[in-house]
């Protein structure tokens, strides 16, 4: 027996008793000495022990010439009276044995045995000094009668014994048994012996209550799925509400119809393990186990590769699931890989939905990774077409970030399914589904009462009650049994499962609590190596399985469990206090590390332990380590969830305080890369408290500008560099931020005043000078001044490439590729695009990668390829969106609207211009806002609305002229002049042609100048 909080308790147990007395032995003791007696009695007991031993049973008790042991406690079985009944047949052929070595003189000494099952009180009697280990309950009398009664030889088992393992066993019925004791017959059977071929009994699931207009929603999609329409299905309530029940009944159906049917699941810290719900998918689908062999691993995935004719490379497949053969995808940059990886599991997915129809169900997408979540909208987008139907569970908070999810097929083609609480006939009819018989109205309405009609509060709060056994069936009807008062039943799904938690053993208590700690999924090892001294795990999750606790995780080498509820975890975990959570944690970080090590694939775990366990110094290096696996799987939430964990222990740990700087940096930087720009600037902020480093100015000012703040922006490095002249720090950097965000509030030739002295003082060829040179190079191609931009260009580029700095070398090809285009050199300018196009993506450089784009659009369409000019900047759009860049959206949604316009699909046109004029109104993009009435005027013209046109041009090139972009404003006048010759003014028509001429030569003498 296990302590707990200083005393032994006492449990109430579910056992199936032995009672076994030899038939003969009085007569043996009449003619022999006490001494002859124990020889023959005593080998026989012995052995008879044995067989108890030997199935994890319990001896009770000796008593001369009896036995008694129970299956089920101390420990539990899940098949305890299975095992008692093997041992009742063991036991009459052991005797047999026995007696055979036996002196001859020892007469006919046979077995009769009694086993019933029932409900017990464990616990433990006696003193200071003897405490003894007993149960107490009418299921331990039943059996010692039911011996009584039985003839030498035979077993006789009780009616619940009988229907627990009637499966396994032959039995004859006796009927109705008078026992001494007994006030009334009670039913028997004699064991026969043990089946050659076993029946199966399924075991009573309860029906799908209440849902049978969504189980019909569900199979019109399945439906339309065989008929080669896809689609997208959302199953969405609070936990236990019954979206599992739902879909598995519906996957029966989808199985039978030849429907393809695969399952991942989120788990409950997987927000920050990258990829985890794919990866188990992959796994599923290559019948790749965790213990395999890599070089079987890679067969298998091979295996699939070849058969379903995948031209992707695996190498992204591999390094998903930690099998890779060489360090080939750690080379790649971040977002690199993730394209790479995105590409292959959407080809995989998509070749599985051609072969045959394809369910691919994601449990619990309220646990879901960012990662994953944008990997299934890719799967989504490449799957249109194909005959695959998209499942999604998850609770009601799910639904915003299912939104972005749902949006990608139009409304025929999705379907929403909000669960909700059953009403007094739906608790009827699933407490008539569990008990096998009618509930009593009082009975229902308490339910209902307590539970809010939630099907796995009903079903728990049942549970709890049989368990207590406080129902009873009282004509055809199930009721509470008279006295039991209505506040016994616990309040709330925590009260139940609270109540069930009490009536655990010590140990299986222990087991659960360990299993809290260790995550919903319990991997089997884990559990081993952190369970105490003593403890039985086997017997321990058998009962936490059989009670419901539990799930045991099927064709899983490792032998897991899973939490049954997510409820059930969060109950047993936070019962804990505090000091007692971070040991356990410490404890399953250490054993974790001892068995799977701490390589990539698990370094999210232990880093999540650590953190816990409040593990100090190491807990932040893991925490780093696992932030540096999931940014090169461009898993920049998982990163900052890590990053945020180890800022927090750096910020109450002396030993760390050093640490925390750089932790923030790279924190806000991830931040900013992801778009989280409030978040940045927090960090930012912090960070600036506790150094002076240039870096955190910086970052907030690049903040500030991608916000579109660019006045916020100016004053704030204004402040800053006023504070900083007391200090030897290079401002180079300060003056770069200085310089770009002018040029993109629209003071241009301020902007190159400040580069042009950020440079004075010769060159020094450093990354700095270079992104300086750089900027300035874009800034003079917006007042065409063409020459000098390209040669300043072309000196960042020596520069980045001396310095190998990729980001930078993707940055200025880009610039370089845009002054060949201005300068009318289409073909070397969509090469050199090209070239930095390529680098970007190689480099995982997203902000670059949609710049590249942009200008690739302008030149595709200068070249007449209006259709890939099309594609350059839609992918545009996708880059920046999903990084939130604001001017780089309000850049690229101006740039589509106009190529839009020019392939006469006015209405999406409108629609981007739209969003650009806001966005950059918003922000404060001069730019971008004299930029979307040229493409408002070229929608117009399109659409034969020549005065609206004439009108949008003119105000368009009077906001470049302000701005100093006169290249720009050139061609908005050009295209005024064009409208209002279709109108018919062809006189002035010339003259804005004439001021269109002027402002082309005044830019090219400021471009010589």
């Amino acid at each position: 027996m296990i302590e707990r909080g200083g005393r032994l308790t006492e449990e109430r147990r579910l056992v199936t008793a032995l009672f076994a007395d030899i038939s003969g032995f009085t007569a043996l003791a009449d003619r022999l000495d006490p001494e002859q007696l124990s020889e023959v009695i005593d080998p026989i007991i012995g052995r008879l022990s044995r067989v108890v031993g030997r199935y994890e049973g319990y001896v009770d008790k000796f008593a001369g010439d009896a036995l008694l042991a129970f299956f089920g406690a101390p420990v539990s079985h899940e098949d305890d009276a299975v095992r008692a009944v093997l041992v009742a047949l063991d036991m009459h052929r052991e005797i047999q044995a026995t007696l055979s070595q036996l002196r001859q003189d020892v007469g006919d000494l046979t077995l009769h045995v009694g086993v019933n099952t029932g409900h017990v009180i464990a616990r433990v009697l006696g003193s200071d000094v003897r405490l003894d280990y007993s149960v107490l309950g009418d299921a331990v009398i039943l059996a010692q009668r039911l011996e009584s009664v039985a003839p030498g030889g035979a077993t006789y088992v009780g009616d619940a014994t009988y229907r627990l393992v009637r499966q396994r066993f032959d039995f004859e019925p006796l009927g109705e048994l008078v026992l001494k004791g007994k006030a009334k017959p009670v039913p028997a059977w004699r064991l026969v012996g043990e089946r050659v071929q076993r029946q199966r009994d399924p075991a009573l699931i309860s029906g799908l209550v209440g849902r049978e207009r969504e189980l019909g929603q569900v199979r019109d999609a399945l439906a339309r799925l065989e008929g080669g329409r896809g689609g997208l299905l959302s199953v969405l309530g609070e936990p236990g509400i019954g979206k599992s029940r739902l879909l598995q009944s519906a996957q029966g159906e989808a199985t039978q119809a030849k429907v393809r049917w695969l399952e991942a699941r989120c788990l409950s810290y997987g927000a920050a393990l990258a990829y985890w719900p794919y990866a188990d998918l992959l796994r599923r689908v290559c019948g790749i186990t965790r213990d395999m062999d890599a070089s079987e691993a890679r067969e298998r995935l091979a295996h699939q590769v070849v058969a379903n004719a995948l031209t992707s490379d695996p190498l992204f497949l591999q390094q998903l699931l930690g099998i890779a053969i060489n360090d080939q995808a750690s080379d790649l940059q971040p977002e690199a890989f993730r394209r790479g990886l995105h590409a292959a599991v959407t080809e995989l997915v998509a070749a599985l939905a051609q072969e045959k129809p394809l369910v691919l169900m994601f449990e619990d997408l309220h646990w879901a990774d960012l990662s994953s979540l944008e990997l299934t909208a890719d799967v989504i987008r490449a799957t249109a077409t194909l005959p695959a139907l998209y499942i999604f569970t998850g609770r009601p908070e799910t639904a915003e970030r299912l939104r972005a999810l749902l949006e990608l097929r139009p409304a025929d083609e999705r379907l929403d399914i909000v669960l909700d609480a059953l009403d007094a006939d739906g608790v009827r009819e699933l407490v008539r589904a569990q008990l096998g018989g009618g509930p009593d109205a009082a009975l229902v309405d308490m339910l209902a009462e307590r539970t809010s009609g939630n099907p796995f509060f009903v079903e728990e709060t049942l549970r709890s009650l049989m368990e207590a056994g406080v129902l009873t069936e009282r004509d055809g009807r199930w009721t509470t049994v008279p006295g039991w008062r209505a506040e016994r039943v616990p309040p709330t799904i925590e009260g139940v499962i609270a109540a069930r938690l009490d009536r655990l053993t010590a140990a299986d208590t222990v087991t659960l609590e360990l299993g809290s700690v260790i995550g919903r999924t319990v991997r089997r090892p884990l559990l081993e190596a952190v369970a105490t001294s003593g403890l039985n795990l086997e017997a321990s999750l058998g009962r936490l399985v059989e009670g419901g606790f539990l799930d045991r995780q099927e064709n899983d080498p490792e032998r897991s469990v899973t939490f049954h509820h997510a409820l059930v975890q969060s109950v047993a975990y936070n019962r804990m206090l505090r000091k007692r959570r971070r040991e356990l944690h410490l404890r399953v970080a250490d054993a974790g590390e001892a068995i799977y090590g701490a390589g990539d694939d698990f370094i999210d775990v232990l880093a999540r332990h650590l953190y816990l366990a409040d593990a100090g110094v190491k807990a932040v290096k893991y925490l780093e380590r696992a932030a540096d696996r999931a940014t090169r799987l461009f898993a920049n939430a998982e990163a900052i969830i890590h990053l945020d964990h180890a800022a927090e222990l750096a910020r109450r740990n002396a030993e760390l305080l050093a640490e925390l700087p750089e932790i923030l940096l790279r924190l806000a930087r991830l931040h900013e890369r992801a778009g989280s720009y409030s978040e940045a600037l927090s960090t930012y902020s912090e960070l600036r408290t506790l150094t002076d480093e240039v870096g955190a100015i910086r970052g907030t000012a690049g903040v500030l500008r991608k916000q579109g703040k660019y006045q916020d922006a100016l004053a704030f490095l204004a402040e800053a560099e006023q504070a900083m002249r007391t200090y030897q720090w290079d401002l180079r950097a300060l003056s770069l931020e200085r310089g770009w965000s002018l040029s993109l509030s629209g003071n241009v030739e301020k902007a190159i005043e400040v580069f042009e002295a950020a440079l004075e003082g010769g060159s020094r060829g450093d990354p700095t000078e270079g992104y300086i040179l750089l900027e300035l190079s874009r800034t003079e191609t917006l007042v065409g001044r063409l020459e000098a931009a390209l040669q300043h260009g072309l000196s960042a580029r020596r520069i980045f490439e001396a310095q190998e700095d990729l980001p930078g070398l993707s940055t200025v090809l880009r610039i370089v590729g845009d002054i060949h285009e201005y300068r009318g050199q289409h073909d070397e300018a969509a090469e050199v695009l090209r070239q930095g196009l390529a680098l970007a993506r190689r480099i995982g450089n997203s902000e670059e990668i949609g710049a590249c784009l942009i200008n690739l659009g302008l030149v595709e369409l200068r070249r007449g390829a209006l259709s890939e000019a099309i594609a350059c900047d839609r992918q545009a759009v996708d880059e920046f969106e999903r990084t939130g860049h604001a001017a780089g959206r309000a850049t690229a949604y101006g740039n589509l609207a106009e190529k839009l316009a020019r392939s006469g699909e006015y209405a999406e046109a409108t629609r981007y211009c739209r969003l650009a004029a806001d966005l950059a109104n918003a922000i404060g993009h001069p730019l971008a806002v004299a930029d979307t009435y040229s493409t408002m005027a070229i929608i117009h013209l399109g659409k034969g609305e020549f005065a609206e046109a004439a009108a949008q041009a003119e105000t368009s090139a009077d906001r470049f002229v302000e701005l100093g972009a006169l290249t720009y404003a050139a061609s908005a006048l050009r295209l005024a002049a064009d409208a209002v010759e279709r109108v018919g003014e062809p006189a002035r028509a010339l003259e804005l042609r004439r001021r269109a001429g002027s402002l082309t030569s005044n830019a090219a003498a400021s471009s010589r100048n």
